[in-house]
């Protein structure tokens, strides 16, 4: 409880502890082959928040189509309920305005660690309308905000799913993938660090081995 990512998840009331449930279910289960399930809770996953769509690029390449089909249709049909007790609209709202609205006032927070923040405070500062320490830039260019902060998350995740997929064991594969889903995102906040438990455990144990 005095841990600052559990702590603060508690604070600002979010959803990463039950994210983290979800994340080692699809753990164990894809790693006892139960694909279909693993792609369930991939699925539940990436319907509460869009944070774990590396793993569906990572099972796409592998052709575990159970589980591609199982989080695909996980996906889908949350978004159907979603639709049926808000109002698709809400929804169609969320996935095409809300990432537009939020993005820029949290592309330059001091507190967001995400990859893609990189090219936005060298490249146009830090500082947020709502929070954070504010500085100017190296060189005030948007253009160049855009693309290194896009590159650096493409090259990131092509890293990351590269090792992933090199990986001698699935776990560590899995572990890899939870740091990927992490900062690959737009948005990366101190209590997400709270999935990242998974690739600790996965650590300790192989150097306990070792």
């Amino acid at each position: 409880m005095a841990w600052p990512p559990l702590y603060y998840e508690l604070i600002y009331g979010q959803l990463t502890a039950l994210l983290f449930v979800l994340l080692t279910c699809a753990w164990l289960t894809l790693g006892s082959k139960k694909n279909i399930t693993g792609g369930i809770f991939i699925g539940l996953l990436i319907a509460i928040k869009l944070m774990a769509w590396p793993f569906i690029i990572f099972l796409t390449i592998r052709k575990n189509w159970p589980a591609v089909i199982a989080a695909s249709i996980t996906v889908i049909t949350s978004n159907m309920i979603a639709g049926l007790i808000m109002g698709f609209d809400q929804v169609l709202y969320y996935y095409f305005k809300v990432s537009a609205i939020v993005s820029p006032l949290y592309r330059g927070c001091d507190s967001n660690f995400s990859m893609w923040t990189i090219g936005w405070r060298l490249f146009e500062g830090t500082g947020s309308p709502i929070i954070g320490l504010t500085s100017l830039p190296i060189v005030d260019s948007p253009f160049l905000a855009l693309f290194s902060s896009c590159a650096m998350s493409i090259l990131f995740l092509s890293v990351g799913l590269r090792l992933a997929l090199r990986a001698r064991s699935f776990d560590t594969s899995f572990g890899i993938l939870v740091c990927v889903s992490t900062l690959v995102n737009p948005v990366a906040w101190g209590y997400y660090l709270i999935l990242t438990l998974i690739p600790v455990v996965i650590v300790g144990r192989d150097l306990s081995i070792h």
